[in-house]
């Protein structure tokens, strides 16, 4: 039985490892020239993000979203109709017990 020595070199900036003779690249070489742009630019956008003086990403600047009418008087909405129902329970009671 043949033992096979390998040695890992760098070759234009990628891995490679040297078995029997033969350069052949990392599983992450070939992972990364097989990458999708979507993930490329993921990676773009990572770099992009920058931390504040505490160390924790400031997410307030990306936050642009305009309130929704539900979201400003969804629950006064809500309770006014709460009320209302209950209102209306009590006047029927009372007209059906006189």
């Amino acid at each position: 039985m043949k033992s096979s020595f390998s040695t890992r070199s760098i070759v234009d900036g990628s891995r490679h490892y040297s078995v029997n003779e033969e350069r052949l690249p990392s599983v992450t070489t070939i992972l990364k020239a097989t990458e999708s742009e979507e993930k490329k630019a993921l990676g773009d956008i990572e770099q992009e993000v920058s931390f504040n003086e505490t160390g924790y990403i400031d997410l307030s600047q990306f936050k642009k979203t305009q309130p929704t009418i539900f979201s400003k008087y969804g629950n006064k909405v809500f309770g006014l109709i709460i009320l209302l129902y209950i209102f209306l329970f009590f006047s029927f009671n009372r007209i059906n017990n006189e």
